[in-house]
């Protein structure tokens, strides 16, 4: 070994013993608590660079959000919806329906919700009592105050069977609806409409129906003014087709019997009334079914006419 490697080393080796000693000098110097700061303050910085590499990582890996304790997992799920219910006061029914509040009405509770008779089977079997429901209901329906149907649940009430408690023969004018003229729901009326509001065979057979198999207890023959079936009857003149001059032959006798009193639009409001109460009587000639339930107490056939401008019903003698 050459003596300028031996003196290499041996300068390496008085170098490392001077550095020794000078870090010995400054750990003996130092005092207990600065030798503590130092390291909490390192442990710090240490413990902050971790936090920012994790959230940096996330970032980057879409690892889910920590909680609150700082764990990651999933969030704790939401109150039971009866529970919450409970909290607020509400059924558990209505939780489970995912809400399902009953709607508002209006006029301070003249029109409440319809599920109480929804379905027809009504408890009134009195047709004067089932008469006087319909006109209360056409009461809020002029007054802008109708029912706030639960249409779900009324479909659903009535989705096995039906048992509605009137019947009504109306015309087939796109604004006369009985069911919202009367403020009616599902399964309350069985609605036949026919132009004119007459009572051809497919009308009467349908009627009978409802009389047989569902037992309505009222019929109501439903006329209305500005009719454009008895209009036309009125004007006298010939009908393009077979089928329309079926409807216009059937109306011309309630025309006939008013033409004597009036002209014009009054002569058709009144032949209007004169149907009403013509038809009332040809279900009577042409059905043995309606017949045998109007002799037996079972039926009553009630006539009216229903005003566009006002919507008003107005019960005919």
């Amino acid at each position: 070994m050459s003596k300028a490697v031996i003196f290499s080393a041996a300068q390496s080796v008085l170098m490392l013993a001077a550095l020794g000693f000078v870090v010995k000098q400054q750990f003996a110097s130092a005092k207990p608590a600065e030798v503590a700061a130092a390291v909490q303050t390192a442990e710090e910085h240490a413990s902050s660079g971790a936090h920012e590499a994790e959230a940096s990582r996330s970032d980057r890996h879409g690892s889910p959000p920590k909680r609150e304790d700082g764990e990651h997992g999933v969030a704790a799920p939401k109150a039971a919806p009866a529970k919450e219910a409970a909290e607020h006061g509400e059924p558990a029914s209505q939780a489970a329906s995912g809400g399902g509040h009953a709607a508002p009405t209006k006029s301070g509770g003249a029109s409440q919700g319809h599920e109480a008779h929804a379905g027809g089977g009504s408890a009134s079997v009195d047709p004067t009592e089932i008469a006087n429901e319909l006109l209360a209901g056409n009461a809020r329906f002029v007054s802008g105050a109708s029912s706030m149907h639960q249409w779900g649940r009324e479909r659903q009430r009535v989705q096995a069977t039906q048992h509605p408690k009137a019947m009504v023969l109306s015309c087939s004018d796109s604004r006369v609806p009985p069911e919202h003229i009367f403020d009616q729901g599902l399964g309350d009326l069985f609605v036949v409409r026919t132009a004119g509001n007459i009572a051809d065979a497919i009308a009467v057979g349908s009627l009978e129906y409802a009389a047989e198999h569902l037992h309505s207890k009222v019929l109501i023959v439903l006329g209305h003014e500005r009719c454009g079936a008895v209009t036309a009857a009125a004007s006298g003149q010939k009908m393009p087709t077979k089928n329309l001059d079926a409807i216009v032959k059937k109306i011309a006798p309630a025309v006939a019997a008013s033409s004597g009193w009036s002209k014009g639009p009054a002569l058709v409001h009144m032949a209007a009334e004169n149907n009403v109460a013509r038809t009332a009587d040809d279900l009577l000639k042409q059905s043995p079914v309606l017949r045998k339930a109007v002799a037996e107490g079972h039926l009553t056939i009630l006539r009216a006419m229903y005003d566009l401008d006002s919507g008003k019903v107005t019960p005919l003698p």
